[in-house]
Parts: C-alpha cells; structure tokens; sequence
C-alpha cells in the first residue's frame, strides 16, 4: 500500500532532479547471488538527496494485525510519500525467528529504498533488444537530437531513465522515448 500527502508536486520535481544525478552504482555484495547493499547505496545518493532535499526513513508498524515495513520518502516542503511491504517470514529450521525476520526487514528495506528513489543498479537493466547482454548506446547524432529538446524535456528524460546524461541512454530508452514522443505530436 502506498500514501503521500496531498500533493507531491515539489517533492516530484526535487526526486526527477536527484534522480538525474545519482551516480552509476554496480552491485558490491557476492552472496548466493551478487547484489548491491542499502548502506552503499544510501553513501552513493546521499549527497544528491542533501543536495534536493529529500530524506528516507524506514521502519515498521502493525497495520491490520499484520507487521509491515514502511519506507517514506520526505521532501524539507514537508512533503511526502510512503511505501510498504508486508513480511512473508519463511519458517526455517536452522534460523531462529528472529534471524528470519532481521533477513527480511533487511532484503524489504534495501528494494524500498531503491523503490522509493527510483534508482537502477547498472546490473539490473534490461539487455538491449540483440539478446546479447550488451546494451547499445545512443550515437553522438542522437545526444545532439536530445540536446535540442527544452530543459524540461531533458530533465524528464534523464529523470524517467534513470541516466546523469544522455550518452548514458541505451537505444532502447531512447526507442521508447522516440515511440512515445511521436505519439504525442
């Protein structure tokens, strides 16, 4: 279930701009798989989101009976948004219940966080179309299509994608962008 207060307007315009600054973050953890942990994260986008004033905060609460976990996203015009997630404790015999429940509150809060933020982890974008596992980048002829735009164009597209700038969009979101913006005209 997700809240926000009555309008996000500026807290919306702070987060499209943070969103076009957050650095490149590559996983940094190898477990049963290789992830990227909420502490390396939160120390990548931290001065982007002091910069915007924007702030996370997370915990729990009981809502209908039922332990969730709450991540809100604030912005110092007092707004904000909040999500949350249900746990779903597996019974283990090997961990205690309290191990179980520490694991979860600690996978749930690191994919709220990336949620609630909008960041991608360079591993985890699509393959391009090819199927090769390589994504293409725009050409130069395109970053100059996309330099032409308004400012408030180029802010919503680096924003939407995610990308510090456009030499960083893959000719899939740029596709996506071209298909969409044709539509409108």
């Amino acid at each position: 279930m997700n809240y926000q207060s009555d309008s996000i307007k500026e807290l919306a315009s702070a987060l499209s701009q943070a969103q076009a600054e957050y650095p490149a973050i590559g996983k940094n953890r190898d477990g049963r798989f290789k992830y990227v942990d909420k502490n390396h994260i939160k120390k990548v986008v931290a001065p982007v989101l002091k910069k915007h004033g924007l702030a996370v905060n997370g915990g729990t609460r009981i809502r209908d009976g039922r332990e969730v976990f709450c991540m809100t996203l604030t912005h110092s015009s007092g707004e904000y948004m909040m999500y949350e997630s249900l746990f779903n404790l597996e019974q283990s015999n090997n961990r205690s219940q309290d191990q179980e429940r520490g694991s979860s509150m600690t996978y749930i809060s690191r994919y709220l966080y990336r949620e609630i933020l909008g960041i991608t982890i360079e591993d985890d974008l699509e393959d391009d179309d090819t199927g090769a596992g390589v994504q293409q980048l725009v050409s130069p002829e395109q970053v100059q299509q996309l330099q032409q735009l308004s400012p408030g164009m180029q802010q919503s597209i680096l924003g939407f994608n995610k990308v510090a700038s456009f030499e960083k969009l893959t000719m899939k979101q740029y596709n996506n962008f071209k298909t969409n913006y044709n539509k409108r005209k």
